[in-house]
């Protein structure tokens, strides 16, 4: 950020703190009671063990809350937020709302951006601070995407915010259930099933992908098998921490010798398929024969996310060791990774502050200012409606 006023003062402050931790007990008894009383009516294996992984990850969600509320009670007093904003980004906000899209060739999308998610992040973290954007109300129904491993949490990525916009806007979302220890092929059909399910279910509608990491690897394939349900039904895909060109970190350090050992073992046993779906040896190759073929009617947009040891998850900590790299990440995805390669026609959002896990539950990045930014922007340049 460009002014006195950083990041972390205004994601740490003391008033978003207190109003987490409040949502995060209001939420964990909720969860708990529910599966509590499921595991009542079947007292079964399955509603133990998940009645069991409600407690362990409410626990964690509960305790990093309450770390963040007293650590922000102990700091020192607060910056003032008026430099949090600067002169220019205050410009920005008064020609976007005034509709002025000259300003997206003078400055570009990665400026603009990151101007509209500082607003939104103000206007999450003080009370006393209103957005000057009005959220538009989306005919367009938001596809999320899950990334690997979607299954050992609570909800899926992003959930917390679409929800939030769904009860707040009336904004429509599915959420396919693809796996998240699968690879592409598989995931192409679930999306397959249950896109066009909705689609003869509701057929004036149309649908905005927003894929998180190897969901993003998901949707180009699906987009490519399915060319034409996505030219007539598709309006954009718009990826977050994808390493769109896939990542040779499977095939560095520790994981190398993992691999080794997993090839004299057992193939099926350390995930080929997904490791497959995410090597750059597989997925480069795949975009550079197949990326003329994607559809030319729709957009594609990608945000990357980098994340210092101060605001990383527990779970990014332990990633920036095992994927070391000397390049700038959120902790698994290089930040470069994270967009569409130059020769592709894209809109890059650019990066922001942000671990890979910013579309948790339980994670204390905003990720509705996430994606309140991006319904602003998409409207403002008439990608969604």
């Amino acid at each position: 950020m460009e002014s006195g006023v950083q990041h972390s003062d205004v994601l740490f402050c003391k008033e978003r703190s207190k109003a987490f931790l409040r949502n995060a007990k209001k939420e964990a008894k909720k969860d708990i009671k529910k599966k509590v009383e499921t595991l009542i009516k079947n007292p079964d294996v399955g509603p133990l063990l998940k009645t069991f992984k409600a407690l362990t990850s409410t626990t964690s969600w509960l305790g990093h809350s309450y770390y963040r509320y007293y650590k922000s009670q102990i700091e020192k007093n607060e910056k003032d937020l008026t430099p949090f904003l600067t002169s220019e980004e205050n410009d920005i906000i008064r020609k976007i709302i005034s509709k002025d899209k000259k300003i997206v060739e003078g400055l570009g999308h990665e400026k603009i951006f990151s101007t509209i998610y500082k607003e939104a992040l103000l206007s999450h973290s003080y009370s006393s601070f209103s957005s000057k954007f009005l959220l538009p109300r989306l005919q367009t129904v938001i596809v999320v995407l899950d990334g690997v491993f979607n299954e050992l949490f609570s909800q899926s990525f992003f959930e917390r915010s679409l929800k939030k916009l769904s009860q707040d806007m009336g904004t429509q979302f599915l959420i396919p259930k693809i796996s998240g220890i699968k690879g592409t092929a598989i995931n192409n059909e679930i999306i397959k099933k249950e896109l066009y399910e909705y689609s003869l279910k509701s057929p004036t509608k149309k649908f905005w992908l927003l894929a998180y990491s190897k969901g993003g690897i998901d949707a180009l394939h699906f987009i490519s098998k399915n060319k034409s349900f996505a030219e007539d039904k598709i309006k954009g895909l718009s990826t977050l921490a994808t390493p769109l060109l896939g990542t040779d970190k499977f095939s560095r350090g520790a994981l190398k010798y993992l691999q080794s050992f997993q090839r004299k073992i057992d193939k099926g046993f350390f995930l080929t398929e997904l490791q497959n779906s995410l090597n750059s040896k597989y997925q480069k190759l795949w975009f550079l024969n197949n990326y003329r073929k994607l559809p030319k009617n729709m957009f594609y947009s990608s945000l990357g996310f980098e994340a210092n040891w101060k605001e990383s998850h527990l779970w990014m900590l332990l990633t920036k060791l095992i994927f070391q790299s000397q390049k700038s990440n959120d902790g698994v995805v290089d930040t470069y990774d994270a967009h569409f390669p130059w020769f592709f026609p894209s809109i890059k959002l650019g990066t922001i502050p942000g671990h890979h896990l910013i579309g948790l539950r339980s994670t204390f990045q905003s990720q509705e200012a996430i994606l309140e930014a991006h319904l602003i922007y998409l409207s403002f340049l008439g990608m969604i409606d």
